[in-house]
């Protein structure tokens, strides 16, 4: 299994450093029902908050040792018509979970990316005090 752990300023919980999102999956090693129950269980409590939901399946799966990567630009009606959603149930977030998987039958574009170190922009870059005139540290 790999492990890129966030580089932070100060020290985070051990959850959070750990989390990251790959795209090499195992497709031969199911997870158990009782993991997914467990993933279930931590977004549901979210009432319907997805940004929540997902977050907690996230945290979920890493105190597992699943990982999990949220896709972003998905097909919804694709994802409506394969996995049969009724059509008054829109899908706004998928999510990959899963035992870390082979990345060499990643495409080529992932493989570099997949197994560089983890790079985190710093806090300054994304994060304000009081107006974007100040950025946090500074």
């Amino acid at each position: 299994m790999m492990k890129k752990t966030a580089n932070s300023s100060v020290q985070i919980d051990h959850l959070l450093a750990e989390r990251w999102s790959p795209r090499a999956f195992d497709p031969d090693h199911a997870i158990e029902d009782e993991k997914i129950t467990a993933l279930i269980e931590a977004a549901h409590g979210t009432q319907y908050e997805t940004g929540a939901a997902s977050e907690n399946i996230c945290l979920q799966a890493t105190s597992m040792g699943l990982f999990a990567h949220r896709m972003g630009g998905f097909d919804a009606e694709r994802t409506r018509e394969v996995f049969k959603f009724p059509q008054d149930i829109t899908p706004i977030a998928v999510i990959a979970v899963g035992y870390y998987g082979d990345t060499s039958k990643l495409d080529a574009d992932f493989v570099e990316s997949e197994q560089a170190e983890r790079e985190r922009k710093p806090l300054q870059k994304n994060f304000f005090k009081g107006d974007f005139d100040t950025p946090y540290g500074s």
